[in-house]
């Protein structure tokens, strides 16, 4: 019979990181009311959470608003993410 590996997975939502992909991008995530956490934490908690949690979101506050957000209905939940993050775009691109 041959060996066992076991592997462990954790899903991590990272959408309000801040990490250098953020930085290059052409936006402005000031015109956005969102409590961006450093990517070290985030990093953290998705290490801490292996072998105990199947998925986490990091930060109380990104967990309320995931919860929130799971309430609403979906055409809801996507209309206010698009408004959201339509604020931050360079008008020229979109």
């Amino acid at each position: 019979m041959g060996a066992f590996h076991f592997i462990d997975r954790t899903d991590l939502s990272i959408e309000s990181t801040h990490t250098e992909e953020v930085d290059v991008l052409e936006t402005d995530l000031s015109k956005v009311r969102m409590a961006w956490m450093d990517a070290g934490p985030v990093a953290a908690a998705a290490l801490k959470s292996l072998g105990h949690d199947a998925a986490v979101i990091p930060g109380r506050l990104n967990r309320l608003m995931s919860f929130v957000m799971t309430m609403m209905p979906r055409q809801i939940a996507l209309s206010l993410l698009g408004s959201m993050l339509s604020k931050t775009m360079d008008p020229a691109i979109l």
